[in-house]
């Protein structure tokens, strides 16, 4: 996640991080060498700054993982701004506030412009005051600001300067305005360029006047589904004010309209599954097509039992060393199918599970009886005392998050019985034994889901032993105001907070199992994923790990890197990483929206000497001369190393004319494909063209680049290129 407003980051995660409160950090009375540094200026340049409020932040990132700090003496004293004992990351929050003051006009110095944060005693007054400044980039602007003189004291006033957002989206233009499709047809709506070019949160929601006609999907892919006409509206998530609207014409090529509730594809997570013999497994997580089919039962089959069984409910149990192909199949529409390649390997390794367990009901019942003589050593009469032993067996089915066991147990009870003449002891032994036609325990394949409102998630479930006969489910939510739940386990999130999702077995009301929901605001960052948790970087050279924040609604998705050592390695604000020394090091990245939100990388530095695990290096597109003439333009894609699946690109052209076009490779293998070399028509003269991957598997899409081309002499200026961050972002890098 690029910014190009540092500076505006840098105050929002410091009205974030001023929240935060920690225990750790005590200050250190260290010797420092005799250098004084003084009260926020840890980096000694005498400047107080966003330097400083980063080491500030690497110094409480070290002592909160129970590291040893750097800081010591006065740097260590300079660096607890706040003055509370401890070093944190409201100090640096602190700093940063300051440092927007300072840089806008402040004139006061640290220690006065943090007494001015404290609360007045004899209240505040607030004139304002309208004035133009005038920032210059490559482009020249115009910005209308507004000066505020604000007295938080009645001795203290503060300046500072609210300038209209430059990140904020004020319009959306869209390549094209209305277009026509047949009946069963899709294409790309438009091509969307948000202004203005500062802003940094583009995230866009999609919307059709009438689904009856027309449906369009998250990415802007519009469907055509009867004769009609629909208007689709794209709007900034950043900005809801801001949108553009197409207008879809819908033809019909036939007299049947599209039966949107039939199952017409089916995507899998995965199509190739690794296993050792013994162990079993999901083989894929199943998405039936389109979003709105209703009958989404499923069948399954494998190509070989012999070497891979699968269930009802695609899980897999490997038998045998081999290779066989699972088949799912839709039972709304047979036509549709989708297949997991399985290869099973030697191993005795079992697979982790989940599981609830009660015990079974049938019981076997034996009874034996004898006879003890008991005399009494004062009487010369006898009793007869008959004691019964009761035998029953028990069986209890039992599974651990690694194994599954079947145990036996019998328990025996001794009771003593008192008569006249004496006292006999009567044993009783029990022990059960399961029925293999019920459902003795349930398994899932997550117990605990994190969700956004308005996300859906599913844990998927399989019920034991495999010979049951009724696996039909029941769902509830213990609190339906936060997540609810459909019959197929679906779960969508719908307020904030926290629930229980429960599946219950129909067959057996005592086996049920629980998933923990916890569902966070839309707007808010509540995960931060990366291509790469450990890099090894030789010296002088860079690398960078590429962040995905979820979910992608969140308002504010920028990013704040620290690192914990930076005489080891640096980080800039985009996350490239360099080596500096050889050594180890933390590179941590925060959200600015969420300081509890962060992810780590484990930073290697070693000398060009030392062999490295083979990594990407950020492939580039571009013409090929030998192949390209006056009436076309060679233009070729390279994939990245670790590239792997089917993958099909879409390229969609807009020429000098306005009209467009789009072309759609077919499916290509990777990574027996290297690269894919397009060719362009040059006889419309200039055009631009923006690139799309899909993944066949599974359905993601994501932008490959944006790109400006002259038709004479050919030519290509590249606007925006990320070609390894498209294959991760459909699942196309292999781990």
């Amino acid at each position: 996640m690029k910014r190009k407003n540092l500076t505006a980051a840098l105050v929002a995660f410091a009205m974030a991080a001023s929240c935060i409160s920690t225990s750790t950090g005590l200050i250190s009375t260290a010797n420092d060498g005799g250098v004084e540094f003084a009260l926020g200026d840890t980096s000694g340049d005498g400047i107080v700054d966003a330097k400083d409020a980063s080491e500030i932040l690497a110094e409480y990132t070290r002592l909160s993982t129970n590291s040893q700090g750097f800081f010591s003496g006065s740097r260590a004293k300079a660096a607890d701004v706040n003055q509370n004992g401890k070093i944190d990351s409201s100090d640096a929050s602190s700093v940063l506030m300051f440092y927007s003051y300072s840089s806008t006009g402040g004139d006061l110095n640290l220690v006065s412009f943090l007494d001015s944060l404290k609360p007045a005693g004899n209240g505040t007054t607030t004139t304002g005051t309208a004035t133009t400044t005038t920032s210059t980039s490559t482009e020249t602007t115009v910005t209308d600001t507004v000066t505020t003189t604000t007295v938080l004291s009645t001795d203290v006033p503060v300046t500072t300067t609210e300038t209209a957002d430059p990140n904020k989206v004020t319009e959306i233009l869209v390549s094209r305005s209305s277009f026509t499709l047949k009946i069963g047809e899709g294409a790309l709506s438009a091509r969307v360029t948000m202004l203005p070019e500062t802003a940094t949160d583009l995230h866009e929601t999609w919307s059709s006047s009438d689904e009856n006609i027309a449906v369009v999907d998250d990415e802007g892919w519009v469907t055509a589904i009867s004769p009609g006409k629909a208007i689709i509206t794209v709007q900034s998530v950043n900005n809801p004010e801001a949108k553009a609207e197409i207008e879809v014409n819908v033809e019909a090529e036939t007299t049947t309209a599209v039966d949107m509730k039939k199952v017409t594809s089916i995507r899998l997570d995965r199509t190739e599954v690794t296993m050792e013999v013994g162990t079993a497994e999901l083989s894929a997580n199943v998405t039936m097509l389109p979003a709105q089919a209703t009958d989404l039962r499923e069948i399954w089959t494998s190509s070989d039992e012999n070497i891979v069984a699968v269930d009802g409910e695609g899980w897999i149990t490997a038998k045998s060393i081999g290779k066989a192909i699972i088949t799912v199949q839709s039972a709304n529409n047979p036509e549709v199918t989708a297949t997991i390649e399985v290869t099973v390997t030697d191993g005795t390794s079992t697979v982790p599970e989940t599981t609830s367990t009660i015990t079974s009901a049938t019981t076997t019942v034996s009874a034996s009886t004898e006879t003890t003589t008991v005399a009494d050593s004062t009487d010369t009469d006898t009793d007869t005392v008959t004691s019964t032993t009761v035998t029953t067996t028990v069986s209890t089915s039992a599974s651990s998050e690694s194994t599954t066991a079947s145990e036996s147990t019998s328990d025996s009870t001794t009771a003593q019985t008192t008569s006249s003449a004496g006292t006999t002891e009567t044993t009783t032994s029990v022990s059960t034994t399961a029925d293999p036609k019920r459902v003795a325990s349930i398994q899932l394949s997550v117990t605990s889901i994190e969700l956004s409102v308005g996300e859906r998630g599913i844990s998927y479930v399989k019920m034991l032993p495999e010979t049951a006969k009724n696996k039909e489910e029941i769902w509830t939510s213990s609190d339906s105001k936060v997540a609810t739940v459909d019959i197929y386990g679906n779960i969508s999130a719908v307020g904030t907070g926290e629930c229980i999702i429960t599946v219950r077995s129909a067959d057996n009301k005592d086996v049920s199992a629980d998933v923990a929901v916890k569902v966070y605001p839309k707007d808010k960052v509540r995960k931060i994923e990366l291509t790469a948790t450990e890099l090894t970087i030789e010296l002088g050279d860079k690398k960078i790990s590429y962040v995905r924040i979820y979910p992608n609604t969140a308002v504010n998705m920028n990013e704040l890197w620290v690192c914990s050592d930076t005489n080891i390695a640096t980080v800039d604000e985009y996350g490239w990483i360099t080596g500096k020394s050889i050594g180890e090091c933390i590179v941590t990245v925060y959200s600015v929206d969420n300081p509890d939100v962060k992810a780590d990388i484990k930073v290697t530095v070693v000398s060009p000497d030392v062999p490295e695990t083979p990594t990407d290096t950020p492939p580039e597109s571009k013409i090929i001369q030998d192949s390209t003439d006056e009436e076309r333009i060679a233009f070729c894609t390279p994939f990245p190393d670790s590239a792997k699946g089917k993958f099909s690109i879409e390229y969609v052209i807009t020429y000098s004319d306005e009209t467009q076009s789009s072309n759609k490779t077919s499916v290509l293998t990777v990574p027996t494909l290297k690269d894919y070399t397009v060719y362009f028509k040059t006889d419309k003269g200039d055009f631009s063209v923006t690139s799309y991957l899909y993944n066949e598997d599974n359905g993601k899409r994501a932008r490959i680049g944006s790109y400006e081309f002259k038709a004479s002499p050919a030519e290509c200026t590249t606007t925006v290129e990320d070609i390894i961050y498209a294959f991760y972002y459909v699942g196309g890098l292999s781990e």
